[in-house]
């Protein structure tokens, strides 16, 4: 399996969370972060070995960059998986993908014309049905 570079845009706790889990990886490598503040930027790329860019077309244009993980605001969400969909990069943004069901048809759309893999990122870890016992006490 071919190694997958990825980029962060977002260093912020739940980037820090998955950059971590990266490197237990055998196929993952994350290789940059982009942010808007200077120094919150330079101190997660410091923290990760990574390279660290406070300009987003200058990021979203590395060649080097295959993936990103979008860790921002949920209001920005649209906005940089629409960048990075159109400048060819496969998307894993953090929950809520977007704002509203046109937005997540747009992008949708556009990476399924464009080949690009685009996914949200939700976990869970466990989920249980209700047991009969359980039902029978919330009903009564």
């Amino acid at each position: 399996m071919q190694q997958i570079n990825w980029g962060i845009i977002g260093p912020g706790s739940i980037a820090s969370a998955f950059a971590h889990s990266i490197q237990g990886a055998s196929n993952s490598k994350l290789i940059s972060v982009y942010g808007r503040s200077k120094d919150k930027t330079k101190t997660f790329a410091n923290k990760f070995e990574i390279a660290a860019h406070h300009d987003l077309t200058e990021f979203i244009k590395d060649a080097k960059i295959d993936a990103v993980y979008i860790a921002t605001p949920h209001s920005e969400h649209f906005t940089f998986t629409l960048e990075a969909i159109t400048n060819g990069k496969h998307v894993l943004c953090e929950k809520p993908f977007t704002m509203n069901a046109f937005e997540s048809m747009t992008l949708l759309n556009l990476a399924r014309s464009s080949n690009i893999f685009l996914m949200e990122a939700y976990i869970c870890l466990l989920y249980t049905s209700p047991s009969p016992r359980d039902r029978q006490k919330s009903s009564m």
